[in-house]
């Protein structure tokens, strides 16, 4: 079906929805646009199969046979992602092309269950889960026939519907539910996943790297109330049907905006944790080693590595810069997309209630669904109101440890500045002293030894001061090296100490 038409005779118990962007960014900081731009025929091609959303995103339905189990929604979603393939391999003129495209601007994909009954707990979708993409280990398990591991999408622990729907004189309400991740063993798994369409479906760790798509997946379920064809035919109507100035059915909508959260959301949230975990290491390491070197004074290292550290805390500020930088944007994007889903969810409450239809977002009646939501009445809403505290309080964490960094990199810098001003200094007196050496060392040389020999004690006495004297350049050199030598054999012990302290 169509977000245009309704098939009042087919009957689908799942359905995919795929969303794209309409461009993929370059590293060079280009575009490269959906091959379907300034190619007309190709244009009505792509269009014809996707409902596209503010010129960047392109959404794709694709319904599962009537009567086709749940439990074969993988095979299903593989035969829906070949033909969207194909949809665009048509605008390319190449297969292999096309899929190089989809995979690399593939946002997510939605799997949404319909039900007759009144209730979705007996649903379940399990994935497999992947270490690595096409790793070694997962070909010996295939060849051992051994099972992967798997996640489990069940209906939500809070079993808290997103919202409901009824009609005034009919004894029935729908709920609209999302399902949650959960291990084999029962416990939720919060950790962010990508959804890897090589091969058979299935979930791998995100991939630290902005040019990467990282697509999710996720699972929402729609619980009818009862399988009575007028209600049915009515509430589907509902769901996909285009609203005036044909603005988005309730469906694409709602898949479009989740989608792009919980994308959004995962991409940064996780950058910004795995970036706030190095930085809390790597100060920890600093701080360790400016104490085992005696605090302020870091006299053992050499002046190489401290530049090398320096420079090394250079590129993690910088990085870390970058990472709040697009923390900050992924936070107005949220509140933009949240903003436009509550505008558009209001929009859809008001038309449907021209039609005596009743649409119920919140938990506890409310007059107007609005951004932000007030106390979290409205679940829809209070997903993004959620991220948005999350990626706020990783952004506390880190801005915390860039500027315990900062304070680390000034001492560092502060120290090799006294270290190079020390040594500038060292070498103009080296200077003066060896001018005094060579100096005292021809006044030596042109000494006659037994012409002073013969001279008063008195006279001598005042000779051998001034050789001394002419002498001291040589041995303040000589000072200095031995003091030199202590230093690195106190650095070397203290290192050994250190050592086997730490074990």
């Amino acid at each position: 079906m169509s977000d245009n038409n309704v098939n009042q005779d087919s009957h689908f118990e799942y359905v995919f929805y795929f969303l794209f962007q309409t461009y993929i960014p370059m590293p060079d900081g280009s575009r490269r646009e959906e091959p379907a731009l300034g190619i007309e025929k190709a244009q009505r091609k792509v269009s014809l199969h996707g409902v596209q959303f503010e010129e960047d995103k392109r959404l794709f339905r694709r319904d599962a046979k009537p009567g086709e189990s749940l439990d074969n929604w993988a095979n299903t979603l593989t035969q829906s992602w070949q033909s969207i393939i194909q949809i665009y391999a048509q605008a390319f003129g190449d297969k292999k092309q096309a899929q190089t495209y989809c995979q690399t601007a593939l946002f997510g994909v939605t799997l949404l269950i319909l039900e007759d009954s009144e209730s979705l707990e007996h649903h379940a979708v399990n994935v497999e889960m992947r270490e690595k993409k096409n790793s070694q280990l997962d070909a010996k398990i295939f060849a051992s026939k051994k099972s992967l591991p798997q996640i489990r999408f069940v209906q939500s622990i809070s079993k808290q519907a997103l919202f409901r729907i009824h009609l005034e004189g009919f004894n029935k309400i729908a709920y609209f539910h999302s399902f949650g991740p959960i291990t084999m063993e029962g416990k939720p798994f919060l950790k962010p996943l990508q959804l890897c369409l090589n091969g058979s479906p299935h979930l791998a760790p995100l991939q630290n790297d902005e040019f990467v798509a990282n697509p999710v997946f996720s699972v929402y379920g729609f619980s009818y109330g009862g399988d009575v064809k007028e209600w049915k035919e009515g509430i589907t109507r509902l769901l996909i049907r285009r609203g005036p100035f044909n603005r988005s059915s309730l469906l694409s909508t709602l898949f479009t905006r989740l989608i792009i959260a919980q994308w959004q959301f995962g991409q940064i949230n996780e950058t910004a944790k795995n970036l706030h975990a190095r930085l809390q290491n790597k100060n920890n390491d600093y701080q360790h080693y400016a104490k085992h070197y005696g605090d302020d004074r870091l006299m053992c290292p050499q002046t190489r590595v401290l530049e090398n550290q320096l420079q090394e805390m250079h590129s993690l500020n910088t990085e870390a810069t970058l990472a709040l930088s697009q923390l900050q944007s992924a936070l107005r994007t949220l509140e933009f997309n949240a903003n436009h889903l509550a505008i558009r969810l209001e929009q859809i409450r008001q038309e449907i209630d021209e039609v005596n239809w009743k649409i119920e977002f919140p938990t506890s009646g409310v007059k107007q669904v609005q951004w932000p939501p007030f106390q979290n009445e409205i679940p829809l809403l209070s997903i993004y109101d959620l991220y948005i505290k999350k990626l706020q309080d990783n952004g506390c964490y880190l801005e915390q440890q860039v500027n315990y960094l900062n304070s680390l990199r000034d001492k560092w810098r502060f120290f090799l500045e006294n270290r190079r001003n020390q040594i500038s200094e060292h070498l103009n007196i080296l200077i003066v002293v060896l001018t005094f050496l060579l100096t005292g060392i021809t006044g030596i040389v042109m000494l006659d030894v037994d012409n002073i020999s013969k001279l008063p004690i008195g006279t001598q006495l005042i000779y051998f001061i001034c050789i001394v004297m002419l002498l001291m350049p040589a041995i303040l050199i000589l000072g200095y090296l031995v003091a030199q030598v202590v230093r690195k054999c106190y650095c070397f012990i203290k290192r050994i100490y250190l050592f086997f302290k730490d074990i």
